[in-house]
């Protein structure tokens, strides 16, 4: 896209490890994206936005980040693999977003390559109707370019990619004409469910050619920005096909920003992404929902309170910074020197006052824009810093780290004197520990990877204290029981507490509240008695006696701290539980070979088998039904392929499987399957381990 819009005078290749949006070390050297990156530029006399996430489940958070901020996705699919068990997680995403989407179908190149097998995999497996915008053109089974459903003409590319030869295709062949004017009348009948198509179909007498194509482009537009149909495209990306069509289409049929007025006419704006830069410091990304983003201006933080100034700002093509003065609605940039901005945090700036915030309603303050939420981190890595002199510039560094991906969990083990680094899978760590020591050059030594470990209670558990101070005393007892519901203020690791107090005559509700949040926290990260591993899903009910004359709330952390200890102390420890996380998987794998993985799961991993999905069963439902009745182009490149899976209708076999079984599980899928199994995990649940397994699962 870079390349055909002018950004760049060079092709990058994701396998070569050359692309501009993947300009980390870690990824040129892995030739996969990790971080997501974004670029602004023109196509057709409109503005992009573009950002390209990750498509690894590892760094899924990236996404999720991502989708906040997206007026519309472009699904790009693998012709080969069609829709994987990752792609129908992130469409699910999207869709509860209402985001309108796009779908590419790259890689047609390939032997193996199945262009209709993928359009009905996205129809039952997204389920979803879709539209052939164009559909592949192949010539001696060879992939050449494609057939423009619309105008009927064959697109072909050679060279550079730049060079295009349009034909109608009448010209090409009467089989190509054939095909071509049966993708369009399968389009107008697709399209059928817009009033005007519809009219329009009528009035021609029902001669599909008669529909013009002009009137089918603003229904599809329509209807793809209600989220009613999907376009679907084909090309091959690493041949320079098919792509500046796929653009055309970003910009005719994915919807403009929506822009609308905020009270008091506030610029308004949310913090997507920090990316540490080793010369400019912290880049904040941001999108701008309201408003106009100005440098200079002063922006209040609404989830810390705090100001700060807008001194710098940027417009980023991956990793090339422009300066530019501000950033209008609908548009992203970036913040450059912020001090204390996280993503998930909303900006707001006053409408023409550089600094008017304290002008500003008690309400606009406290806006709060589309959230995001972080998933809970199942593996860990120790981090231990080489010698005492290391220990300043290795919490900088972590410091750094977890800014930028905060689906990254530190906490620190009292009792061994390490930190504890935690993330969504092996591969999210190891690349963690590469930014830690190679980028951010912290001198530490990092542990091997591990599972994550909560403890709970079975029952509840009370305790008291009082502290005195010099401007006053405090008393607090504390209950803490297995939590039922997400009630009141909330902790780390699920756990959430309430507080009931007298009206105080000079600290606030939430100074107080605040304080005894301060208190329980490190009671938390302290961990029960089965393996001190930190306590997960309880509910701590605080009551409090406070001295009218109290002046600080320090007291209050410290009664309420004391008071939740003794109340874990003085429980038995056959009242606590350790907990294991327990992943639910998706394993493909071909039919052969199902009974083998099956049995690996359920007696060499303590696997609870949810059931099986064949993709070739269950006629009876709608998108399978519209899927198998619809009009696809035979597929050429399918029987090139020297794989018989790729003919082969594979089998999906869910499963609930602990962590600790499924570390290094892809090298023995691939193994019993020779080489034909995919996976994907995602987490499910903390689960009690068995009392037989407790002492195995705690010297890991």
């Amino acid at each position: 896209m870079l390349y055909y819009a002018g950004l760049t005078s060079r092709l990058g290749n994701v396998d070569a490890g050359d692309t501009v949006t993947d300009f980390l070390p870690a990824e040129r050297e892995r030739g996969i994206t990790i971080q997501s990156a974004a670029i602004t530029f023109g196509w057709n006399k409109a503005t992009v936005n573009l950002i390209d996430t990750p498509g690894h489940a590892d760094f899924g958070f990236e996404v999720v980040r991502s989708l906040r901020i997206l007026d519309g996705a472009i699904t790009v699919l693998d012709a080969v693999a069609g829709v994987e068990a990752q792609t129908e997680k992130v469409w699910a995403q999207a869709s509860d977003l209402n985001i309108p989407k796009i779908v590419y179908i790259n890689k047609m190149d390939r032997a193996g390559a199945g262009f209709s097998r993928t359009v009905r995999e996205v129809v039952s497996k997204l389920r979803t109707p879709v539209a052939l915008v164009n559909i592949p053109y192949f010539r001696d089974h060879e992939f050449k370019g494609v057939i423009d459903v619309f105008s009927k003409s064959v697109i072909q590319w050679s060279g550079d990619g730049k060079h295009v030869e349009v034909s109608p295709a009448s010209e090409i062949g009467p089989d190509v004409a054939k095909e071509a004017q049966a993708a369009r009348d399968a389009l107008v009948d697709s399209l059928s469910i817009d009033e005007e198509v519809v009219d329009a179909f009528l009035e021609a007498e029902e001669d599909f050619d008669a529909v013009p194509s002009d009137l089918l482009k603003r229904a599809l537009a329509r209807l793809t920005q209600s989220n009613q149909i999907v376009p679907v495209l084909c090309g091959s990306s690493f041949r320079n096909i098919g792509v500046q069509p796929l653009l055309d289409s970003v910009v005719e049929y994915l919807p403009p920003p929506k822009i609308e007025a905020a009270p008091q006419n506030t610029m308004q704006a949310l913090a997507f992404k920090v990316r540490y830069d080793p010369i400019r410091g912290p880049l904040v990304y941001v999108r701008v929902y309201t408003g106009t983003l100005k440098r200079g201006s002063t922006v209040l933080n609404t989830t810390t309170q705090t100001k700060e100034k807008t001194t710098k700002l940027l417009q980023m093509q991956a990793d090339q910074p422009i300066d530019i003065a501000e950033i209008p609605a609908g548009s992203i940039g970036v913040l450059v020197g912020t001090k204390d901005i996280k993503t998930g945090d909303t900006l707001i700036a006053h409408p023409t006052k550089k600094d008017g915030i304290s002008t500003l309603p008690q309400d606009i303050k406290k806006t709060k824009l589309m959230p995001i939420e972080i998933p809970e981190p199942v593996f860990v890595s120790r981090i231990t810093p080489v010698s005492v002199a290391d220990i300043r510039s290795m919490k900088a560094a972590l410091d750094i780290l977890l800014r930028e991906d905060p689906s990254l969990n530190l906490s620190y083990d009292d009792e061994t004197g390490q930190w504890l680094l935690a993330g969504m899978g092996e591969l999210h760590l190891e690349i963690a520990r590469d930014r830690l020591v190679q980028d951010l050059k912290a001198n530490v030594e990092v542990g091997e990877i591990m599972i994550t470990l909560k403890e709970t209670l079975a029952g509840s558990a009370n305790g008291s204290a009082k502290r005195e101070s010099d401007n006053g005393s405090v008393s607090a007892v504390v209950e803490i029981e297995p939590l039922v519901e997400q009630e009141g203020y909330k902790l780390t690791d699920s756990n959430v507490y309430s507080v009931r107090h007298p009206r105080h005559p000079v600290l606030s509700n939430d100074e107080i509240a605040a304080a005894v949040g301060v208190g329980i926290t490190p009671v938390l990260a302290s961990g029960g008695k089965v393996g001190r591993r930190a306590l997960f899903e309880l509910n701590f009910s605080v009551k409090l006696d406070l001295a009218p004359e109290l002046q600080s709330t320090d007291a209050i952390s410290a009664a309420v701290r004391e008071a939740s200890l003794e109340a874990l102390a003085s429980t038995p420890l056959g009242q606590f539980t350790l907990l294991e996380p327990v992943m639910k998987v998706a394993i493909t794998v071909p039919k052969t070979e199902m009974g083998t993985v099956m049995t690996d799961l359920s007696s060499n991993r303590r696997g609870h088998i949810l059931g099986l999905g064949d993709e070739s069963t269950a006629s009876d439902d709608k998108f399978q039904q519209m899927a198998s009745s619809m009009y696809a182009p035979t597929d050429h490149t399918m029987y090139l392929s020297k794989h018989e899976e790729q003919q082969a209708q594979p089998a999906v076999l869910h499963a609930h499987v602990p962590l600790r079984k499924m570390v290094g599980y892809l090298t023995s899928l691939r193994s019993i399957t020779q080489g034909r199994g995919t996976i994907q995990m995602t987490f499910a649940s903390f689960e009690p381990v068995e009392s037989r397994d407790i002492d195995q699962v705690l010297t890991h």
